[in-house]
């Protein structure tokens, strides 16, 4: 995970590897070297998915208003919305 910037979780993450691949999650923080990722639905923000960093695309790159929903998110509704809208955003590209 990105060592020298912490401040930077929580971030958007799309998985590259595995049965998920392609999954949107919100990387929620790290532990024992594991991504720990939740999208809402399948993995949940109390119980996130372990993520192997080389298996996930991190993304850092967002807009503001969603860079304050990920600091503010707290439940799966929230993790859902996030993902919404920034597939909307990406779609308006």
């Amino acid at each position: 995970m990105n060592k020298d910037h912490p401040e930077a979780l929580p971030c958007l993450g799309v998985s590259k590897a595995g049965h998920d691949r392609g999954r949107l999650y919100i990387v929620l923080g790290v532990r024992d070297g594991m991504l720990q990722a939740a999208d809402g639905i399948h993995s949940h923000v109390d119980k996130p998915k372990k993520k192997n960093e080389k298996h996930m695309q991190l993304i850092y790159n967002v807009s503001p208003e969603i860079r304050d929903l990920l600091k503010n998110a707290k439940i799966d509704s929230d993790l859902i919305h996030i993902k919404k809208l920034y597939s909307r955003i990406q779609s308006d590209r």
